[in-house]
């Protein structure tokens, strides 16, 4: 067994893809939402996908529930702009990670 120095912080290691038993997925399009969870389910089997259509309530979700194993997080919440929702959920889960997608379909 190592021992951590005083000014080294201990790491958690984080799952490897085939550890990961739960994802949460944070989408205002509930198409998206469902798409995503149903290609998380049939291509990798995961049987736990959770979704919350804004920030606050992945961060109830997490809250209430526990912290997934990782989470695909909209770049555009509606109670979220840009980075905001990443910085507020690498607050609550700091060893979870967290992939960030965004679409812009108003332009199409």
């Amino acid at each position: 067994m190592t021992t951590v120095q005083a000014n080294e912080k201990a790491v958690t290691p984080r799952p490897s893809a085939d550890r990961v038993r739960e994802i949460l997925i944070v989408d205002d399009h509930p198409l998206m939402c469902d798409a995503l969870a149903l290609t998380l389910k049939i291509s990798f089997g995961l049987k736990n996908v959770r979704t919350a259509r804004s920030l606050t309530a992945a961060v109830e979700q997490i809250r209430t529930m526990g912290a997934p194993d990782a989470v695909i997080l909209d770049l555009n919440l509606p109670d979220a702009r840009g980075s905001e929702g990443l910085v507020t959920l690498r607050r609550q889960i700091p060893d979870v990670p967290i992939t960030m997608i965004s679409a812009d379909l108003e332009g199409r």
